[in-house]
């Protein structure tokens, strides 16, 4: 009897997870034709989201037929959108999805911007709006510049591990945006605790492909960090705990402050420092007088979700950046000599950035090649977008580098040449959708100011401080060294050439 039981279960199984999916692929086959590509795969039966997936996608030669890609996806599918025309009507209507939490804990961004919808999302996004404004951007121009060369004079070309830099340069940068000049006491057991956070985020997407961890994720989805947890679990609980206990303190004497100032006099609230904690402090204290109040958890969130993005697609880019450059010298000759011609002086101001046109066209070609973020939604509605129709619980995905290294939108696409947008036209069949790097629609990266401003001034500084060169690793893994490797790069001061 319990023979049957378990084969019958299997059986169900076997019907859930291989059989239903495959009806849905091959329905849209049979409707789409060569417009429809399926790929079934054993990674995508556990419902895991694969970066390789991603990864192969935009190695391969894809038709220009092709307008989306079908995965299997535990019960269901995921859709991977290659066609402007169908994924711009999902960025305009981006109600009918919601975010799907890549981090399987809801203690860290389902509070932020990320995940929130209706009045709520609005009221977020105009305070992100009001800080990214470039007037405010620009009054932090001389700490970003004095941020990154303090860790370039300290930089140690014995360890030579470009990585670290990076990651360091960003970790300051951001924090220092969110907390401002509380950003220097932020530590914990004397370690930054912007690289205590970047850890945690690594530390959080290697566990969510453990056997063990992924069985209680199906089982208790956003709450299986805390169900259960073994040794490792533990150590990431204790350094979540450890990372919002120190956050809220600062927090909290930051309200303080603020109180005490509308006490005395409501017009001194502008001599209050102008970094994104400030702003939301405000808006948190005025929400106290009505109904749709600010939890002091949001303002939590919101610092991870704010540093989970920006560090993460800065890190990446610059990464991308400095593998490009080492492939290709002659571009970092032409690049360095633009810097020295405009950035004469150590701070680099806006306007010597607006000089760097060929700088801001190799920042273009990097992005053309690399996406940090691909968009990942889960389907909350079903609706038609054009003649494909998307069921609830489908999974539909967005990756802009796979779209942009196809002929139909680009000369040569697989060539990487930054001239290209130095031209009046660089893409062909242009929609405004094709290339859009920080996305587009309602919900693109309010941030892009600031991450473009980040980058200009880490590769002007790098650039012209030193010589970038590919070691053993990445001559023999060139198109993946600067994802994978720590060392793949090396840095040689351009004075000991």
């Amino acid at each position: 009897m319990l023979i049957q039981i378990l084969l019958i279960l299997f059986g169900m199984l076997f019907c859930l997870f291989l059989i239903k999916p495959l009806v849905v692929m091959m329905k849209l086959k049979l409707q789409f034709g060569s417009a429809c590509r399926i790929q079934f795969g054993i990674y995508q039966i556990l419902g895991l989201h694969s970066s390789s997936l991603i990864e192969k996608m935009r190695r391969q030669s894809i038709p220009k037929t092709v307008n989306f890609i079908v995965h299997n996806f535990a019960w269901t599918v995921q859709i991977l959108i290659i066609d402007p025309d169908y994924y711009q009507y999902m960025l305009i209507n981006h109600e009918n999805y919601s975010q799907i939490n890549d981090l399987n804990s809801n203690q860290l961004l389902d509070e932020g911007i990320m995940f929130q919808q209706g009045e709520k999302w609005k009221k977020q996004r105009e305070l992100f709006i009001q800080y990214f404004d470039i007037e405010k951007l620009k009054s932090n121009l001389p700490t970003i510049n004095e941020i990154i060369q303090k860790h370039i004079k300290q930089y140690d070309q014995s360890n030579d591990n470009i990585k670290s830099l990076i990651l360091k340069i960003i970790s300051d940068i951001y924090l220092y945006s969110f907390f401002g000049q509380d950003a220097n006491k932020l530590q914990i057991n004397h370690k930054c605790i912007g690289l205590e956070t970047i850890d945690l985020f690594q530390s959080l997407s290697k566990l969510s492909n453990k056997p063990y961890y992924l069985c209680k994720k199906i089982l208790f989805g956003v709450q299986a960090l805390k169900m259960f947890p073994n040794a490792e679990e533990q150590i990431i609980q204790t350094k979540i705990n450890n990372i919002k206990f120190s956050i809220e303190k600062i927090i909290q004497k930051r309200i303080v402050q603020h109180e005490l100032k509308l006490d005395e006099d409501e017009n001194e609230i502008s001599q209050i420092p102008d970094d994104f904690l400030s702003l939301y402090i405000q808006a948190y204290l005025q929400s106290k007088k009505g109904n749709n109040r600010i939890s002091f958890e949001e303002i939590k969130q919101q610092f991870f979700t704010f540093f989970k993005i920006g560090s993460q697609t800065t890190t990446q880019i610059i990464q991308a950046s400095l593998h490009y450059l080492a492939e290709y010298p002659e571009i970092q000759n032409q690049l360095r000599q633009e810097i020295l011609s405009f950035c004469k002086l150590e701070i680099i101001q806006t306007q010597e950035l607006k000089s760097l046109v060929h700088l801001s066209a190799f920042l273009n070609e990097v992005l053309r090649f690399i996406n940090p973020l691909p968009i990942v939604r889960k389907v909350q509605k079903s609706h038609f977008i054009k003649d494909l129709k998307l069921d609830r619980d489908w999974i539909v995905m967005i990756d802009y580098s796979i779209t942009n290294l196809q002929e139909k939108y680009y000369d040569k696409p697989k060539v990487f040449d930054y001239q290209r947008w130095l031209q009046s036209q660089s893409i062909k069949e242009n929609n405004n959708y094709i290339f859009i790097p920080f996305s587009n629609g309602p919900r693109n990266c309010v941030g892009s100011s600031l991450v473009t401003i980040i980058y200009q001034i880490i590769l002007a500084n790098i650039l012209r401080n030193f010589e970038i060169t590919n070691n053993e690793i990445s001559a023999t893994n060139k198109e993946i060294a600067f994802v994978q490797y720590d060392n793949s790069l090396k840095l040689r001061p351009i004075n000991q050439r």
